[in-house]
């Protein structure tokens, strides 16, 4: 599937996940690297944004599968 969506969704927060989610998708395209690029670079907020989503992403590989699972499930 190729996305190249150019509304990105319209707070900060939702627009790094959004990127977050295309980075991570395995079907980022070189056009839209370049957008995420810019993206970052537009306002620091932006990049502060994006990087609280990358440490949560990486501090859920150090929780233990089970742990991580427990804490999914309580939040249904």
């Amino acid at each position: 599937m190729h996305t190249e969506n150019t509304n990105l969704p319209d707070t900060i927060p939702d627009a790094a996940a959004y990127w977050f989610a295309r980075v991570h998708s395995g079907n980022f395209t070189a056009a839209e690297r370049e957008r995420f690029i810019a993206w970052r670079s537009e306002h620091p907020r932006h990049e502060q944004e994006y990087r609280a989503l990358d440490q949560i992403w990486q501090a859920t590989s150090l929780l233990p599968e089970d742990d991580l699972r427990e804490l999914l499930e309580a939040s249904d």
